[in-house]
């Protein structure tokens, strides 16, 4: 995660050529690169330890092996829905078939994620069926890997080290990424696909919670700003704690008597947790859009979408 990206949680990833890659350092969470491991992503972990009562890593990723399709375990899902946009694209670029199952939560609802990402990846040329409870993508051949700033995602696509990248460029509810703007006034590449996101936000209890006794909490600190008025409304006076994701906030409340999370309605399932207020977020149109750049042009599809930079200098 970069300090100071205003949507914090948002991966930001680039495809690589493996000839050309070096090994780099990110610092994260050890089980948010878990799935990619498991493609085959040469990644080690050191120097692990807590900080802020949450176990981190310095992530140590090579570019030097080419992915494999998996069937991604459905145990992983529910850590793992914050990183879809760029998992799908790695599986896109990976050898063989990756599927997904266990997220028919995603399906059900009015945005139908799943759908939406799937739309998204067929404009870029991405062979992938959606299927009741998932995805089936038709890999490729290709090296993915999240860098820590989105400006480096930039500058790896640009000098020819990556084919693609994803980074994040709207928030309905914090607005414009304005990192991601800033790259593109310098850049010469292209934007070459899109995927929108609708997201939701259930306010969750455990078994062992005490409803009239909630002294906490827990989420993403994107979530919070995005649940703010519904909080102040219905949770005055209780602290709000951050944490890395709302994976994290959902799982840690399991055990705990005093704390409440705020997390997806897949999450409250995997957890078996109970949605105690449903939709709590302040705006209920609340999206967030990743786009894919490249350096080639993508011809035509009959529904394209210009969208305009323009930048000002104030003497």
């Amino acid at each position: 995660m970069a300090k100071g990206d205003p949507l914090g949680e948002l991966p930001r990833y680039a495809i690589f050529d493996p000839a050309k890659e070096a090994a780099k350092m990110v610092t994260g969470k050890p089980y948010r690169p878990e799935i990619l491991k498991q493609m085959g992503a040469d990644l080690t972990y050191e120097n692990e330890r807590i900080a802020g009562g949450e176990p981190i890593a310095d992530i140590h990723i090579k570019g030097s092996r080419t992915l494999k399709g998996i069937h991604m375990p459905e145990d992983q899902v529910p850590l793992a829905i914050d990183e879809f946009p760029a998992l799908f694209i790695a599986a896109a670029c990976a050898e063989g078939q990756t599927v997904l199952t266990g997220a028919a939560e995603l399906r059900v609802k009015e945005s139908d994620r799943i759908q939406v990402m799937a739309d998204g990846l067929k404009i870029m040329g991405i062979d992938c069926t959606p299927t009741e409870d998932g995805i089936i993508i038709e890999g490729k051949d290709a090296v993915v890997r999240p860098l820590p700033t989105i400006d480096e995602v930039f500058r790896e696509v640009e000098a020819g080290g990556a084919h693609y990248g994803v980074v994040p460029v709207e928030n309905s509810s914090e607005g414009i990424v304005n990192h991601t703007l800033d790259c593109f006034k310098s850049s010469t590449l292209n934007v070459i696909g899109e995927v929108e996101l609708r997201i939701h936000h259930q306010f969750l209890v455990s078994e062992n919670t005490r409803k009239d006794s909630i002294k906490q909490i827990y989420a993403h600190q994107q979530t919070l700003a995005q649940c703010r008025k519904w909080l102040d409304a219905h949770y005055p006076g209780v602290e709000r704690v951050a944490l890395n994701s709302n994976a994290e906030a959902a799982r840690r409340i399991r055990n705990e008597w005093h704390s409440a999370a705020i997390a997806s309605d897949i999450a409250a399932s995997m957890y078996n947790l109970e949605i105690l207020h449903s939709n709590i977020e302040d705006n209920p149109e609340n999206t967030t859009r990743f786009l894919v750049i490249g350096r080639e042009k993508i011809p035509q599809s009959g529904n394209d979408k210009t969208s305009l930079l323009i930048s000002a200098t104030i003497s």
